[in-house]
């Protein structure tokens, strides 16, 4: 009598557009099969078996040539992963899969999900696999022993796999989540108890929610609609209405309970450094004291300090100087000493988020690289023991330490729109939390009571265009997403822009009309922008993200696949024309500061090296109409533009009346430069510098104020024309989430 068969399963990875087969061996792109030999192949198992995780060059010399069955070992490991890589379409210099981690090994960078794929087992083995005992067996025995050169061995495979999956399933040998938990279960069944309601509704931004310890009070920090200044308020989480803690003018933000509930502490952010400080205050109101002076992120709603459980310090965000990128330090409230907790890269923007663990030996916190490029880091509170948690390369906004402390939670896009995601504290692929909306930004968890609070953010903004001769002022590009980054076509009669209409950020075309606006890019996930024209109408060059850190592309105005021009491990953004359309001007922090660079126009990935133009700092450049000179800004979050001659040398203040954070709200035309202005409370103007007199006079008023640190302004060559972007509604309400796992 024959042996039944009956169906289990085979694990399979999806990664990027790619699956990889365990059982078969198979490696696919959209479906289809792709070429790899068997020694890539088994690397890329093991990789994927380890995504996240340096895998040593030992353990690859001990699963791929065991018993020195191969002589010359680093050129055959070599040879392996450049095969790997061609199979992936991969980058050793920019990698999007593979990292090279030097003189150690190789790690496994993109979000990896896993599956199972039904593969046939003889029944009796199956019985076998469900009574046998765990002892002896490693954790993932069936992933890291497979290998095609054993085909042969099958039935035994078969059975070692069967092991393993019955195990994992029947609780013997849990999951990574599952021991995560500590509960025995996987924590993505207890989902279905999980329910939410809106804890504010009211009319403007909600954000930086904070749970007290006991999870029956929260603080956040609400802006009135039509108004810049931020507020903490206090609101019981069962009954009762928001009610202002602070009394001062200045604007506030982060709101951080200690260990006791009994105190508040916060920051306050004025354009005056003096003025800004940390500061503590009574939870039930009263006095407050401040504690130290910092230098807080401006305009930004992000968790900027944290309280130690054993309420001696707290954890906060600022930096030396405006040179230097914002840290993470642990400020000691008994004697003031304050210490760097790690230093983030140079010309990046630096550490945020600090979140204390709950026995206060760790602080989770977030690293951006760059704009749209963040991951989690974990740092030992005595020092040292830095440690990157995620490696997803996508924003990501906030984050918490789960009510055992062995998880943290946290948003990102590291799939998609931004959603909540689990990680345990040790490392591992992330898991999304079903059954908890999308759109969480902000978010907070209390330490009783399996409670969670978030902040979704809502925003719609669209491109105006005004005319100086008639004064109108029309709405050309809407929808009930985000069009931004506006840009005129050479002759005026298009507009290339950035939308996210399609869930992503995207570069579009349309015409001056706002009509027949066709889509140009596909990155589907990557921050995408700051689309500019090339001199004759033809291409757009952009900025994009795919990789991680963001480099410039280009692509044709009618549609076709983009061809990326520059290729480095940091960051080039915001890219421009010079009038020939020889060149792209470029800013970029490869030098270690923010400078404005020109690369060949016909550059592929750097074939054509790249020209530093500015020593003293640049960053968003437009060329003049002659050719013969480059305009820009020095920074993210410096005033004033400036000038340097088209083939470099010494710069020029040309005006200093553009307000720091409002780099992409200017630009050129033949006559002179046009800056955007904000005129508080809430509107700007369009003045304009003319190039023959040096004199500034208003050119436009507009009724709101475009957002801050984006591109959002564009002007015709003869200067009649403009657009700019308006947000036509922001806001921002706290979700309660009950019974979170």
């Amino acid at each position: 009598m024959g042996t039944q068969e009956v169906p289990h399963s085979s694990p399979v990875f999806h990664f990027g557009d790619f699956e990889a087969d365990l059982r078969s061996g198979e490696l696919r792109k959209q479906g289809v099969r792709i070429k790899i030999q068997d020694q890539p192949f088994q690397i890329l198992m093991l990789l994927l078996d380890h995504a996240g995780q340096v895998v040593s060059r030992d353990e690859l010399r001990g699963k791929l040539w065991a018993g020195g069955t191969f002589v010359d070992f680093e050129q055959g490991l070599a040879t392996a992963v450049k095969k790997l890589r061609q199979a992936l379409g991969d980058d050793a210099e920019a990698p999007r899969y593979v990292e090279t981690i030097p003189k150690r090994g190789y790690r496994f960078t993109a979000p990896v999900k896993l599956s199972e794929s039904p593969v046939a087992v003889p029944a009796a083995v199956s019985q076998r696999s469900h009574e046998a005992s765990p002892e002896g067996i490693p954790a993932s025995a069936g992933m890291r022993v497979w290998s095609r050169r054993a085909k042969m061995l099958v039935v035994t495979v078969g059975v070692a796999l069967a092991l393993m999956l019955a195990l994992r399933f029947n609780g013997l040998f849990p999951t990574e989540e599952q021991s995560s938990s500590g509960r025995g279960k996987d924590f993505r069944q207890a989902a279905e108890s999980v329910s939410e309601r809106p804890l504010t509704t009211l009319p403007g931004g909600e954000y930086e929610p904070a749970l007290s310890p006991d999870g029956k009070m929260m603080a956040f920090v609400w802006g009135r609609e039509g108004r810049h200044d931020f507020h903490i308020y206090t609101q019981s989480i069962d009954l009762g209405s928001p009610a202002r803690l602070t009394t001062g003018s200045a604007p506030e933000g982060s709101p951080a309970w200690s260990p006791d509930g009994r105190y508040l502490a916060y920051i306050t952010c004025t354009e005056q450094a003096d003025q800004s400080g940390l500061y503590i205050i009574p939870a039930v109101g009263g006095a407050e004291r401040k504690i130290a002076s910092v230098a807080p992120r401006a305009y930004i709603f992000d968790r900027q300090i944290d309280w130690s459980p054993d309420g001696n310090s707290l954890a906060l965000v600022d930096r030396n100087s405006t040179q230097d990128p914002y840290s993470i330090y642990v400020l000691s409230l008994n004697n003031g000493v304050r210490r760097q907790l790690a230093i983030p890269p140079r010309a990046s923007p630096g550490d945020s988020g600090p979140a204390f663990s709950r026995n206060g030996g760790q602080i989770a916190f977030r690293r951006t690289e760059s704009i749209g490029n963040t991951d989690i880091y974990l740092a030992s509170t005595s020092g040292g023991n830095l440690r990157r948690l995620t490696f997803d390369r996508r924003f990501t906004s906030g984050h918490a330490w789960t009510q055992d402390g062995r998880d943290i939670v946290f948003t990102s896009k590291r799939s998609g729109p931004l959603s909540l995601w689990r990680i345990n504290a040790s490392g591992g692929v992330p898991q999304p939390m079903p059954g908890v909306t999308e759109g969480a930004y902000n978010l907070a968890i209390a330490r009783t009571g399996h409670r969670l609070i978030y902040s979704k953010y809502l925003s719609d903004s669209n491109i105006w265009e005004t005319n100086r001769q008639t004064g109108e002022a029309r709405r050309v590009l809407f929808s009930t997403r985000n069009e931004r980054s506006p840009q005129y076509s050479p002759d005026g009669s298009r507009i290339a822009f950035r939308s996210d209409r399609t869930g992503e950020d995207e570069i579009w075309v349309a015409d001056v009309s706002g009509e027949n606006a066709v889509r140009l890019t596909s990155f589907n996930g990557p921050l995408t922008g700051t689309p500019r024209w090339s001199p004759d109408g033809q291409f757009v060059a952009f900025d994009s993200r795919p990789n991680g850190n963001p480099d410039i592309y280009v692509v044709s105005a009618n549609g076709g696949p983009p061809r990326r021009v520059t290729s480095s491990t940091l960051e080039d953004v915001v890219p421009s024309w010079s009038a020939d359309g020889r060149w792209i001007y470029f800013a970029s922090n490869r030098s270690g500061s923010w400078q404005v660079w020109k690369i060949g126009s016909q550059a592929v990935e750097e074939n054509t090296r790249p020209i530093q133009l500015t020593r003293q700092g640049g960053f968003s450049a437009f060329g003049s109409a002659d050719g013969r000179t480059v305009f820009y800004s020095k920074g993210r979050d410096l005033p004033g533009i400036w000038s340097v001659a088209a083939n470099g040398g010494g710069e020029r203040l040309v005006t200093g009346l553009l307000k720091a954070g409002y780099w992409g709200n200017w630009g050129v035309a033949r006559a002179g430069l046009f800056f955007v202005r904000p005129v508080p409370p809430d509107a700007a103007e369009v003045d304009s510098y003319e190039f023959r007199s040096g004199r500034v006079h208003r050119a436009a008023l507009l009724k709101k104020d475009p957002p801050f640190s984006d591109s959002g302004f564009a002007v015709t060559s003869d200067g009649r024309r403009m657009l700019y972007t308006q947000v036509e509604s922001s806001s921002s309400e706290i979700i309660l989430v009950e019974n979170f796992p």
